[in-house]
């Protein structure tokens, strides 16, 4: 299916209000799916997971990529989306991939029922499945499609070098499968890269 197609396939399956979960990979389309259902769904709210992440100093020294779950404040961000649900407004933090930290501050309100989006990898952790059980999580169809997309995403947009983003991917890769492996209500979708074609894996 199309991005588009797909993302009409999410909305027509979700109840109202819409909330889900989009997960997985990067360079498989997060944030694109999440662009193209705001389209649909004008008033919804999108939430990155980087807004809780911690410094890239505090990973490296632990080699930490940006998808293992200690790479992030879990337990903030599990109180924060709960109180944004129950109609609270919520501190936001902005990453900054120049200095990689976290910045600006800003106050995000909640309107009664907002129809809603939780972006990253973060949000598959089973610490989420009470508050949006929607969640998918997106992998792509072929390992190294993903790793030179990723790869030179990181490279133009993220200040890295070739080598730097070369092992920060591959530590992704391990990372997303312990993330996976604590994700029991994600269902699977396969994206085809560069082509942007997504399939569904599971029919859970």
């Amino acid at each position: 299916m199309t991005a588009e197609h797909f993302t009409e396939t999410l909305i027509k399956a979700i109840a109202a209000p819409f909330r889900l979960r989009i997960t997985g990979f990067p360079a498989c389309g997060k944030t694109t799916l999440s662009r193209i259902i705001a389209t649909r769904i004008p008033e919804i709210v999108h939430i990155e997971s980087e807004a809780w992440i911690h410094s890239l100093d505090y990973r490296k020294t632990r080699d930490l990529s940006g998808a293992h779950p200690e790479g992030y404040e879990i337990h903030q961000a599990l109180l924060d989306i709960k109180a944004f649900i129950s109609g609270k407004s919520i501190r936001m933090r902005k990453y900054d991939h120049h200095i990689g930290d976290r910045t600006e501050v800003s106050l995000l309100a909640s309107p009664p029922g907002v129809p809603l989006i939780l972006d990253g990898t973060l949000f598959s952790l089973n610490e989420f499945d009470s508050l949006i059980p929607d969640c998918i999580f997106l992998r792509p169809a072929v390992f190294e499609d993903w790793l030179r997309a990723s790869i030179k995403r990181d490279v133009e947009q993220r200040f890295f070098s070739e080598a730097e983003a070369t092992r920060h991917n591959m530590r992704k890769a391990r990372d997303l499968q312990l993330v996976l492996e604590r994700s029991p209500r994600a269902r699977c979708v396969t994206c085809h890269l560069p082509s942007m074609l997504y399939d569904w894996v599971d029919t859970a």
